[in-house]
């Protein structure tokens, strides 16, 4: 089931829709709030396979971890290309957890730990 579901990584056509789809909802919800007086910012989440967190093993020997990581590789980078040539108001959170240790339980759960340091970084962003 997951090699039909996670083929980003061999298929550039879908890679590439599921960013421009990603995308295309930000755009929009950044225009709906535009509407109605809101500020919208499109925030890129951190997973484990975009940044350099500390790895716990566990987490890097998971069955589905070398295909998942693969997914990401190909999609994140289309995500953050798209949304910059799109001009809406948008942070890349990937590299927030970078050199943390123990901030994930899994590919994008993380703890309290983690929570503090994105906060954190949101906060920056908030505030201006």
């Amino acid at each position: 089931l997951t090699k039909d579901l996670w083929d980003c990584s061999t298929n550039p056509t879908k890679a590439k829709y599921v960013a421009e789809s990603l995308v295309a909802t930000w755009t929009a919800s950044q225009e709906l709030s535009n509407i109605i007086g809101a500020k919208f910012t499109a925030v890129l989440q951190p997973v484990i396979y975009a940044g350099k967190a500390s790895v716990h093993k566990t987490i890097d020997n998971h069955s589905s971890s070398k295909m998942l990581k693969k997914q990401f590789e190909i999609v994140y980078p289309l995500i953050d290309e798209y949304a910059k040539k799109a001009n809406i108001n948008y942070v890349n959170m990937t590299s927030v957890y970078d050199g943390c240790n123990d901030c994930y339980f899994d590919f994008c759960h993380v703890g309290p730990k983690a929570h503090k340091i994105l906060a954190k970084e949101m906060n920056k962003f908030a505030n201006n």
